[in-house]
């Protein structure tokens, strides 16, 4: 019979293949080798094999101290280890068909079944320290002390803090008010005004749930005072009830939850360069690109640029100048549902003219967009970032250099916005334009580059700097806000000034 299995595919009856797998049964079953080879090449774990892939499973969840040879232990899992304290080595017992195994005290490896495979074997000590140093008690082992926790009692009457606030600063150099009770803790501060000196110019460290009350709104104190924190501020004689405390961190807060503006460059996978003749947009090809800037091949007399989708909520802004050859106007093309919008200008043009044509009809030329300032260069055609900042399907507002350009624009007639294209008109024939930086800027707080805001502030102590600081976190909390610049706060609030009363400023 002959011996040499044959590929004959699975299941073959060959004499020589059963015989073949008849030995490969035997070797599965009782080899210590942990693969062995079938007929065609392949190899397949034996039972040695499984066992050692299940036992290396087992073994990286981590490792069981159970005791030591020299005090006794059980080995019960194949995870459980023990210690001979002897030399500090950690063993497993690796014949699991005997677990568990049992290790009466005052013995060693070697009298208790010996060392090498089917006996005791050594393991990695690491994973045995991960797992002790995990433990409540683990730090001790690097010589740390557990951590006891202190808890402050008060050693004042709340009901007059003045004392403690005194004592306070002339040991420390600050003053605790804490306020980590279910309810909120009020301290009083009596004599406000004859303990002024005493007080003012401390350094107050504040919880949020205290409150301070104090017996007189003395501001020449109160304003004085370098917070930490934030707190109530109560003035029982005046009804009044606020909230303040230290500037910065009353402004922290107010930030916490916005929105930054997200910035991202617009793929030229999803722009197209298009050529416009009336109510016609014609494809052309993207010529040469980098990673900021796109050439493109100007049609004769004929508006060619790049255009990109454009979505509510987005602003998509970029720079447009010659490359080769001479243009007559630089610009922007909304192209909408029923025509298009254009903003367009003469190279080094100032002032931006507006025009909207409906699909059937001639174009109709709107009012100049001058430039706020004068004759600002910087924000000339050719020189600035022009673009668009879509407030809804029909509401627009043009930006250059980042900040909006007069009032939103309505498309009107000519329907929803969809594709926002940068560009030139030329009358050269091998004309060539560069669009460069071609960006998406998106908020959840609304449109960017809306024109900014001049705020004043007028009235009495209520609006002073101390209790509510509108002119050091206000800015941070509306600028942004629903697209709003704020650019300058003045803050005019005077102590004992009623609001009615006619001021000049």
């Amino acid at each position: 019979m002959a011996t040499t299995p044959s590929q004959k595919p699975v299941a073959s009856e060959l004499p020589q293949d059963l015989k073949f797998n008849a030995g490969k049964i035997d070797e599965f079953v009782t080899s210590l080798a942990q693969q062995y080879i079938d007929r065609f090449g392949g190899k397949h774990y034996t039972i040695e094999g499984l066992k050692q892939l299940a036992l290396q499973q087992i073994y990286n969840l981590g490792w069981n101290p159970v005791g030591t040879f020299q005090g006794g232990a059980t080995v019960a899992n194949p995870g459980d280890i023990i210690q001979d304290t002897t030399d500090d080595t950690w063993y497993r017992w690796d014949d699991l068909a005997t677990l568990p195994k049992t290790v009466d005290a005052d013995s060693t490896p070697g009298s208790t079944g010996g060392t090498g495979e089917g006996k005791w074997q050594p393991v990695d000590v690491s994973d045995v320290l991960r797992k002790e140093l995990a433990t409540a008690g683990g730090i001790r082992l690097v010589g740390g002390t557990p951590l006891i926790p202190v808890t402050a009692m008060p050693s004042y009457n709340s009901a007059n803090a003045v004392q403690a606030w005194k004592d306070s600063i002339a040991q420390y150099g600050y003053v605790y008010f804490p306020g980590h009770s279910l309810s909120q803790i009020t301290y009083t501060i009596l004599n406000t005004v004859a303990e002024t000196d005493a007080l003012k110019n401390s350094k107050v460290i504040v919880d949020d749930g205290a409150i301070l009350s104090f017996d007189w709104d003395h501001y020449a104190l109160i304003k004085t005072l370098d917070f930490v924190g934030q707190c109530t501020f109560l003035f029982p004689s005046k009804q009044f009830k606020t909230t303040g405390g230290e500037v910065d961190y009353i402004s922290k807060q107010a930030i916490l939850n916005r929105n930054p503006v997200r910035m991202k460059k617009v793929e030229l996978t999803d722009c197209r360069i298009r050529s416009v003749d009336g109510d016609t947009f014609s494809d052309g090809a993207i010529g040469t690109t980098s990673e900021t800037a796109v050439l493109v091949g100007l049609v004769q007399n004929k508006y060619t640029g790049i255009f990109a989708p454009i979505d509510i909520g987005e602003t998509i802004s970029a720079h447009i100048k010659m490359q080769t050859g001479t243009g007559s106007q630089h610009g922007i093309i909304l192209r909408c549902g029923q025509g298009w919008v254009m903003i367009y200008a003469a190279p080094g043009a100032t002032s931006w003219s507006y025009r909207v044509k409906q699909i059937g009809q001639s174009p109709v030329d709107g009012s100049a967009i001058s430039i706020p300032g004068g004759n600002v260069l910087s924000y000339s055609s050719g020189k600035a970032t022009i673009g668009i900042a879509l407030q809804s399907k029909t509401i627009f507002s043009f930006v250059v250099n980042g900040v909006s350009i007069g009032l939103p624009y309505n498309s009107g007639n000519a329907g929803d916005i969809y594709e926002v294209g940068f560009v030139t008109l030329s009358a050269d024939a091998s004309a060539i334009s560069r669009v460069t930086g071609i960006c998406s800027y998106t908020t959840k707080n609304g449109i960017q580059g809306k024109a900014g805001l001049n705020i004043l502030i007028h009235g009495d102590s209520t609006a002073e700097g101390f209790i509510s600081a509108f002119d050091k976190y206000l800015p941070q909390l509306i600028d942004g806000s629903n697209g709003a610049r704020s650019v300058n706060i003045r803050n005019k609030a005077v102590v004992s000034t009623p609001v009615l009363v006619p001021r000049t400023f």
